[in-house]
């Protein structure tokens, strides 16, 4: 078990809204819905709003997880991870954000803790928000444009509706992402940095 006491909340970042579905900055979103299936599939376990956010409360072996999906759009992320943190009793030792990351190659997996935003905003607004940057981050990759789309605005590009052949890799990467996600819970950081930072 990670934590005795605290919960451990997972902020899945990304947009509200039917128009951002199945888009790069989205796949917090698709991991959180991805933990749901994993660790609260009893139809009991839903989604509330509260703290500006979808929350869902449930356990794994013993241990309380919260699964948030902030509803502030991704630049102010750090309003509803906040209260949410501050409601459930919890610190920054049991926060985990899980955001697309453009510096990662589509489908790679990397979890960290500390360090700078990275120019992702939500990550951004999070670090503002609570005042350090020292919480844990899974990053998803989801690559940067091709040579012949670097003229492409980064906003657009991660904003932008995945391909096919896209989501498939995406499918499999937030699978992943969940599997380290329940690793992390049973066996901590460093267990499941050397399993899954490769």
């Amino acid at each position: 078990m990670l934590i005795d006491r605290e919960p451990l909340v997972l902020a899945g970042l990304g947009n509200p809204g039917k128009k951002y579905e199945n888009t790069r900055h989205n796949l917090g979103f698709m991991l959180a819905d991805k933990c749901q299936e994993l660790f609260a599939p009893d139809s009991d376990k839903k989604w509330r709003d509260k703290y500006d956010a979808q929350v869902l409360e449930t356990q794994y072996e013993g241990q309380r997880l919260i699964l948030c999906k902030p509803q502030t759009f991704m630049n102010l992320s750090g309003k509803a991870v906040v209260k949410l943190i501050k409601s459930s009793n919890a610190t920054l030792n049991s926060l985990v954000v899980a955001y697309d990351d453009i510096d990662l190659p589509l489908g790679a997996l990397r979890l960290k803790k500390g360090g700078g935003d990275g120019g992702h905003r939500g990550l951004r607004s999070i670090i503002d928000s609570v005042g350090s940057p020292e919480f844990v981050r899974l990053r998803m990759g989801v690559g940067r444009p091709e040579e012949s789309d670097r003229e492409q605005e980064v906003s657009d590009w991660v904003l932008k509706k995945l391909s096919k052949d896209e989501l498939e890799v995406v499918s499999s990467l937030v699978d992943k992402a969940a599997q380290a996600v329940k690793e992390y819970l049973s066996h901590g950081l460093k267990t499941t940095q050397n399993f899954y930072n490769k």
